[in-house]
């Protein structure tokens, strides 16, 4: 097979040229720009869907509400426009993305603010803070989502496929969220996301029209059609340089992230010090590493180790802080809220009443109470002594069922059985976690 049999096989394959619609697209994307009556009931319900969702931790939930949300329309209506230099397009695309977003936020807002689940879940924590990954899923997403709406025969499926991946609404939702709770690091982080998502559907949709030369707005005027040319690359180029931006700052983050969960993977290694939580944040422009333990409290050769280690993962310029659950006293870190110092004044009570205790049934009911506390979905936690005798000796071992509602991570896991091996110390002691959905 010759060059030209190769390209000509080539093309038949990666074609894309063949069977846009050209004369039908515009009005499709226009269509779906608009935002009133049954399109505006529709991202309500949407929103409350999803929001529903994020509260109860339920990824299926989420997904279908991003089903029938309709707010990708305006995101992609303004790729088109200045793809085709339509610059009125462009204003009412603009103008029905900033009434649905507005809407959005209210409905999510009023839904948590009656919800009596004020727990931030692992669903609404995860987007908190974008990743790289999030901006290449609505990159490819966008251009995925333009492929589909420009076709002949279009495929539903592929759009809600695609409405699935490039992921509008939780962010919209945990925006809310933040809002109801009075959290504005959760507000900042999630809007931020949101904001990445669009621009990257959008530019894919530029590229995308640009690359299939769809037809460009014609002006019988030519000083108006330069002017609006010129409007057109302007908004063109304000929406790149921030994406530029954007995109460095979140392979920045990433690359800290993957880092930091490296170093936190190969250095924690307490025997009789749990690793509780791990956060990771900015402060003044400065990464933070937030480690919260139990156990053993981590002493000054520890976090010294630890200190010295991040050298050797490129992190030395974070800021590393530690902070002991057990022996934190209200108002010692302004980082922690008003319900955290509560809970922690509770465990400090709890452990207080306990210290005379020394049975294994007086141990669990103390670690079954501080456990809830960070784990609020656990049912319950059971356990039961085993003795044997071999060679003459008798042994016995505690075995430890831990009832989850909902799955846990890996990683979650994990923490649990090494926080409850570090608490139990130095019974012998086998874990499970059991998971009841």
């Amino acid at each position: 097979m010759g060059k030209n049999g190769i390209r000509s096989f080539l093309g038949k394959i990666f074609h894309l040229e063949a069977d846009t619609d050209k004369k039908v697209t515009p009005q499709y994307i226009t269509k779906n720009i608009e935002f009133a009556g049954s399109t505006m009931w529709m991202l309500i319900f949407a929103m409350l869907i999803a929001s529903v969702g994020l509260n109860i931790n339920s990824a299926a939930v989420i997904i279908g509400a991003m089903l029938i949300s309709p707010i990708m329309g305006p995101i992609m209506g303004a790729g088109f426009s200045i793809g085709t230099y339509d610059f009125a397009l462009l204003k009412r695309s603009l103008r029905n993305l900033a009434l649905m977003t507005v809407v959005s936020l209210l409905a999510s807002t009023i839904y948590f603010l009656i919800s009596p689940l004020k727990e931030a879940q692992s669903e609404i924590l995860a987007r908190t803070y974008p990743t790289l990954y999030d901006a290449l899923i609505a990159f490819f997403g966008g251009a995925a989502g333009i492929i589909a709406s420009s076709r002949k025969e279009r495929t539903l499926s592929t759009i809600s496929g695609v409405a699935i991946a490039t992921a509008l609404m939780p962010p919209l939702c945990t925006a809310g969220f933040g809002i109801a709770n009075g959290d504005w690091k959760y507000f900042a982080g999630a809007l931020y996301l949101y904001i990445i998502n669009s621009v990257c559907i959008g530019i894919a949709t530029f590229v995308m029209v640009r690359y299939l030369d769809f037809k460009k707005k014609k002006f019988l005027d030519k000083t108006e059609e330069k002017k609006i040319h010129r409007y057109v690359y302007a908004i063109a180029i304000i929406v790149l340089i921030p994406s530029a931006f954007i995109a460095y700052d979140v392979i920045s983050v990433s690359s800290f992230r993957k880092k930091t969960d490296v170093f936190i993977e190969k250095t924690f290694l307490f025997p009789e010090t749990a690793l509780l939580k791990t956060k990771i944040y900015r402060e003044r422009g400065k990464h933070v590493i937030e480690l919260t333990t139990a156990g053993k409290p981590v002493t000054e050769e520890m976090e010294k180790y630890l200190s010295d280690a991040m050298k050797k993962y490129e992190i030395e310029d974070a800021e590393l802080r530690i902070i002991d659950s057990f022996r934190l006293q209200r108002g010692e870190d302004e980082k922690i809220s008003k319900r955290e110092t509560e809970l922690l004044e509770r465990i400090k009570f709890l452990e207080n009443e306990i210290i005379s205790e020394k049975s294994v049934s007086s141990k669990l009911n103390f670690v079954e109470k501080e456990l809830r506390l960070f784990y609020p979905q656990m049912k319950s936690l059971e356990f039961s002594e085993v003795s044997s005798v071999e060679n003459g000796k008798s042994k016995s071992k505690l075995i430890v069922k831990v009832v989850m509602l909902s799955k846990l991570n890996p990683k979650e896991a994990d923490k649990i059985k090494e926080y409850l091996s570090s608490r139990l110390y130095p019974e012998k002691v086998d874990i499970e976690i059991i998971t009841l959905k």
